[in-house]
């Protein structure tokens, strides 16, 4: 049938007409920005052409009688079993027992549907019974690409049942052996997207290998047909930038966020419609990077033009780009911040906060994560403002909800909770309530303790400055003594840091050996404090030349 065959090579063959209209008329992104199929018509339309029911053109979004192509009509095994708005527990059970036995595409699409959808219920058994869909030897590579055109890019309940899928066509593609453009992009442009499952899991190493492996493969495609490959191109150098910071190697990650966004300003030239979504996304990575670099100044620029594209798009499609905004927004806040300029942060703060609050309520698997962050990173603007009540409630709450989440899914959201409680004892210490600032403190201590054993930079950073932290905070209870051990080994990770990535640590450094030396000088021990002050005061006049 004319229409099957030309709507899979066009949903999933990386040509210079399906990446343009993929991007066009098919994607939104997701919270973390990351591109995702839409679960609207192309979803829809792939569990359609499963069950054998599109004739004619597929490309043509706006049938009418004229054109030829009749609307399909949803009547599906899966919606006789569950009917829109109506997620009972029981029928989704049943639903998803029914995709199981007989693989029906279908019946799984409407109970992921309701999983996406209703946070009342426990869908365990449900998600257990399309694992082991998943699992069956005789599902098709259509039926796997069907379930994953209707995954989101992420939710807390289908996280790990995305990177299942996408792991299993990976593993499906390798095995055809097949050398073509084509389909070495469909595997390429799958690595990219199971790389961020991957990391929406924690699994962040493994992600970074599947990014690479798939930048390395759109490198030689584009390279030999570069206007059908190069979008793919920038899509996958934005993803190895996101992993890449992810296990802390922010310097290497510059240059692949700086090589998306030189190929989409090139596309947008070319296709403004199709690709200034995919622009605005680079600006905020490069943004970020430029950030984690301290380069801080130099990322204003391209934080505001992101957000100034993201508005535009906000208005013309609030539900997919909404999210975006917030994102762009809670980065200008940061951003700010660094560079001394809290006043200014509190609207972008606060509007992507409001954002985000909203998003939540709609839909809490989806942003509950993303909400906590905006809590966690308003707190400390306001405290700089004078606002420490305020600053105090918010990251209180971030606490609340990133503990019920480090419950659930404890290798995803550790380390948001170690952040919170980091943050939380310099709130307290504010207040004066020094020691519950010193409990909060060694509880992120240990958190960070752990995650650093895996001896990935960004992890080890956090410990130095948690590390520094607890210090402090011993220091205010008069346990000035002890907090010389805490301070003493934040200045050996700052060391073995500055080491490796000197530009990025040295300031850091620098700060940590002077809290070292206060330290000691306050404990009596002057002599000792001469050498880390006299390093630190080499290391400040480096660095101002």
């Amino acid at each position: 049938m004319a229409g099957k065959k030309g709507l899979v090579l066009f949903l999933h063959d990386l040509g210079k007409a399906g990446l343009a209209l993929l991007k066009r008329v098919s994607t939104e992104k997701s919270p973390s920005g990351v591109l995702r199929v839409k679960q609207g018509w192309w979803g829809a339309s792939l569990l359609f052409l499963m069950a054998g029911q599109i004739e004619g053109d597929p490309l043509n979004t706006h049938s009418s009688a004229s054109s030829g192509v009749a609307p399909p009509t949803p009547d599906l095994q899966g919606e006789r079993l569950i009917r829109p708005g109506d997620c009972d527990a029981e029928k989704v059970r049943a639903a998803a027992l029914q995709a199981y036995k007989t693989a029906d595409i279908q019946a799984a699409a409407a109970v992921l549907r309701c999983i996406q959808d209703d946070g009342r219920h426990d869908f365990d058994q449900a998600l257990h019974s399309l694992n082991a869909l998943v699992d069956q030897p005789d599902l098709s590579l259509e039926g796997l690409l069907a379930i994953d055109a209707l995954l989101p890019d992420y939710h807390l309940n289908l996280n790990a049942f995305s990177a299942k899928v996408k792991g299993v066509v990976t593993r499906r593609l390798r095995a055809t052996k097949a050398t073509d453009p084509a389909s070495r992009a469909r595997l390429a442009d799958v690595l990219k997207r199971y790389s961020t499952s991957l990391s929406n899991l924690g699994r962040w190493t493994e992600g970074l290998e599947s990014a690479g492996e798939a930048v390395a493969i759109f490198r030689e495609l584009a390279r030999q047909q570069p206007v059908d490959f190069l979008p793919g191109l920038a899509d996958s150098f934005n993803t190895l930038s996101n992993r890449l910071s992810e296990v802390g190697r922010s310097s290497e990650a510059l240059a692949p966020a700086e090589n998306a966004l030189y190929i989409r300003r090139e596309l947008v030239r070319q296709q403004p419609a199709a690709f200034r979504p995919d622009l605005a996304l680079s600006l905020n990575t490069l943004a970020s990077r430029l950030s984690q670099a301290g380069r801080s100044s130099e990322a204003l620029s391209p934080i505001l033009e992101a957000i100034d594209i993201y508005r535009e798009l906000a208005l013309q499609d609030p539900a997919a780009y909404r999210p975006d905004l917030a994102m762009s927004l809670g980065n200008l806040a940061i951003l700010l911040s660094e560079v001394d300029r809290s006043s200014e942060a509190l609207a972008p703060a606060g509007e992507a906060l409001e954002i985000r609050r909203e998003l939540a309520r709609r839909h809490p698997g989806a942003f509950r994560p993303a909400l906590a962050m905006s809590l966690n990173n308003l707190s400390p603007i306001l405290s700089r403002v004078g606002r420490s009540a305020e600053s105090l409630a918010l990251v209180e709450e971030a606490l609340e909800i990133r503990r019920e989440l480090a419950r659930q899914q404890p290798a995803v959201f550790r380390l948001g909770l170690a952040d919170s409680l980091h943050n939380l004892a310099i709130r307290l210490g504010e207040f004066g309530r020094s020691s519950e600032a010193v409990a909060r403190a060694a509880e992120a201590v240990g958190i960070y303790r752990e995650l650093a054993a895996q001896r990935q930079p960004g992890f080890r950073r956090d410990l130095a400055r948690s590390l520094d932290t607890l210090a402090s905070c011993l220091t205010k209870v008069g346990h000035a003594t002890e907090a010389l051990t805490p301070a003493g080994e934040a200045v050996d990770i700052y060391r073995e840091l500055t080491r490796q990535q000197p530009e990025e640590f040295r300031p850091a450094l620098a700060r940590s050996l002077d809290s070292l030396a206060i330290g000691l000088s306050g404990v009596g021990r002057s002599a000792e404090a001469l050498a880390p002050a006299g390093e630190a005061v080499d290391i400040y006049r480096e660095l101002a030349r």
